[in-house]
């Protein structure tokens, strides 16, 4: 595999403006009341409010590199990867403006009707709403894949600067920590050789959260933490800032590391990307900084999976049908849009393959018919599908299936995403639940759909229960299939979770 550099590296002796490590500032009242604001970027946020003093213990050295790269960090990683990289890389950059299709975009980034499309989904995802609100292509970028869902659950769209993901239950799409699914992909130590600081493990402290904000001792990343983005195109231009769009911290979330300067580039990991500028060769022309392009760097370190990759389709201004929900296997740890760090991760080869990248031939095939998604609902495949449920056991327990003291069975959501059915049962409880015998049904219908014998839902915990003709044919951990095809009337209407002895247990209502 070439490993091509593409970029020069600029002279360390170069004259500069920040050629010293700047000391952290006090914290004006305008940032203190900037940083209340931030509770809605992050659980930690909450307590910085009462926690604003300076840190006595100051930030962390920044890190040095033994062998930097140099250039965007999105370029310098996909130089690093070689041709094929750089020609996916091209894809972005042309950056074609999006066409307005029903409940959303779509960005013909590979031809006039192959790329990816940015919709709201009924009953699902409202990634369009949320794309917008969060600045649009300006701030996000274009989207760099399909919408995917994780292992355990967030249904996400991944951007050239972040990834938006939600989960049944929530109001509203969220940002989601990109660094963390960076971590998880096992390809920081090659990041960290083109410049990438390495983030370091969140504890949910009110002290942690303190000592992170210190840890902003370069003026200009402070600065435009604090303020708006509204600008700056897939190129990595400067962010513009005025008294509209989003947040820059609400994009962002904490700090995730130090500054780390590398030669001309400086660069700082945040909780949900990184920005990054460079130092001005005369020392004197101010820098502006740009929300690192951490899209890119999962799409090419080959996070994202083939069929997340693959371009959606357009025809006559309406979007195909999209096959199954293709998954992904990042894991957001409990407990917010903000969830920490998880275990160590091994670092993983880059890909010894070239990057999946699709030509202007292959972008045109001959299309397949649009069909709408609600003339499939009710009608049954062909062929039997394949389900994998847990094996009963040839001589059950009495006490199979019955009702547990201490469990709460209840349905927390009924949607649908991309075809594909929903339902998200969850124990609130204190005891663990043996679901042999269960099931589910529609209140307008006596059809009964049987959960797999054996089946348990712990305390805490939630099983989400797939249904439609589009479901894949592994659809992750606490998913199970219940069938392939639609169970639940699309006008709305109620579902009902029975126990083994046929009795209602929880209902809900669902538009």
């Amino acid at each position: 595999m070439s490993t091509r550099e593409t970029y020069a590296r600029p002279s360390a002796s170069a004259p500069n403006a920040f050629a010293t490590a700047t000391a952290s500032g006090p914290i004006s009242r305008e940032n203190r009341r900037r940083v209340l604001l931030a509770t809605l970027v992050s659980p930690l946020a909450l307590w910085v409010g009462e926690a604003l003093a300076d840190d006595p213990s100051g930030p962390p050295e920044s890190d040095g590199l033994p062998n930097p790269g140099s250039g965007k960090l999105a370029e310098a990683f996909a130089a690093k990867l070689g041709e094929s990289a750089l020609r996916d890389l091209d894809t972005f950059d042309n950056n074609p403006e999006p066409i307005p299709i029903a409940h959303g975009w779509f960005h013909p980034l590979i031809a006039p009707n192959a790329g990816y499309a940015v919709v709201d989904e009924p009953s699902g995802p409202a990634f369009a709403s949320a794309y917008s609100r969060f600045g649009g292509r300006a701030v996000l970028g274009n989207p760099v894949a399909r919408p995917a869902v994780t292992a355990d659950g967030w249904a996400t769209q991944t951007f050239e600067r972040g990834t938006l993901g939600w989960r049944p239950g929530d109001e509203q799409v969220t940002v989601l920590p990109a660094g963390e699914f960076i971590r998880q992909s096992g390809v920081d130590p090659y990041l960290a050789e083109i410049g990438l600081p390495t983030a370091v493990p969140l504890a949910l402290t009110a002290a942690e959260a303190l000592h992170r904000l210190a840890w902003l001792t370069d003026p200009v990343i402070r600065d435009r933490y604090y303020r708006r983005a509204t600008g700056g195109s897939s190129k990595g231009e400067p962010i513009d800032t005025d008294t509209s769009g989003p947040l820059l911290m609400e994009l962002l979330g904490l700090p995730a590391s130090p500054l780390l300067r590398n030669g001309q580039w400086c660069r700082q990991r945040f909780e949900r990307g990184a920005m990054e500028y460079e130092l001005a060769q005369d020392g004197i022309t101010p820098a502006e900084p740009a929300l690192a392009r951490v899209g890119i760097v999962l799409r090419l370190g080959g996070a994202l999976p083939d069929d997340a990759i693959a371009p959606d389709r357009l025809v006559g201004n309406q979007l195909v049908v999209r096959g199954p929900v293709p998954s992904v296997g990042w894991r957001l740890i409990p407990g917010g849009a903000s969830p920490g760090y998880g275990p160590p991760v091994t670092s993983t080869p880059l890909p010894s393959k070239p990057i999946a990248t699709v030509t202007q031939s292959q972008a045109t095939p001959t299309l397949t018919p649009v069909v709408p998604a609600n003339e499939t609902a009710g009608v049954a495949p062909t062929a039997e599908p394949t389900v994998t449920r847990v094996a009963r056991p040839t001589a059950p327990p009495l006490t199979a299936g019955m009702r547990a003291t201490g469990a709460i069975i209840q349905i927390e959501q009924v949607a649908a995403i991309g075809g594909i059915e929903q339902v998200v049962v969850v124990n609130r409880g204190t005891a663990s639940q043996d679901l042999s015998g269960w099931g589910l049904r529609s209140a307008t219908s006596t059809t009964r759909h049987p959960l797999p014998a054996g089946l348990v839902i712990e305390p805490g915990t939630s099983i989400t229960f797939l249904s439609g003709a589009s479901v894949p044919s592994d659809p992750g951990p606490r998913r199970v299939v219940l069938g392939r095809r639609s169970f639940w009337p699309d006008s709305g209407g109620v579902v009902v979770v029975l126990d083994r002895d046929g009795l209602e247990v929880h209902r809900r209502t669902y538009p």
